[in-house]
Formats: C-alpha cells, structure tokens, sequence
C-alpha cells in the first residue's frame, strides 16, 4: 500500500503520505472504535470536518487522473 500511496504523490493526487495516512488513521478510529472519552471522539470528527476540502480535492484528483489514464468518460 505505501508504493502504491508514493506513486499517488508523485502523480499529484495526495498532497504528502503523512497527511493520507494521518487521514486514515483518524478515519479507522472513528469506524472502528468506540471511544469511552467523548471528547476525544469529538475532536477526531471536527478533525474530519476540517480536512474534508481535502479528501475532496484527493477524490477529484484521483477521477481526474483516472480519466485522463483509462479513457473514461
């Protein structure tokens, strides 16, 4: 996965490996977990909220790029 998360630099679709995998990370503690501490749940969730543009912009990046490779329409 990390090859493949390295070449997605390099093609411009994430901005940095440590901000993907900080994404993930956050991403997998609320799916998975069930916090005893509230506050921490909610801080990972305003986490998300604020780095939505983000994931947006990695989103469009990738269907972009995916256009661009395999034709799609």
């Amino acid at each position: 996965m990390t090859e493949t998360l390295y070449h997605a630099v390099k093609e411009g679709l994430i901005d940095s490996l440590e901000h993907w995998i900080e994404l993930r990370d956050i991403r997998n503690e609320l799916a998975h977990d069930y916090p005893d501490n509230l506050a921490e749940a909610l801080l990972d969730l305003k986490y998300c909220i604020d780095n939505y543009a983000t994931v947006k912009t990695y989103y469009l990046n990738t269907v972009t790029f995916a256009k661009k490779h395999l034709s799609l329409t």
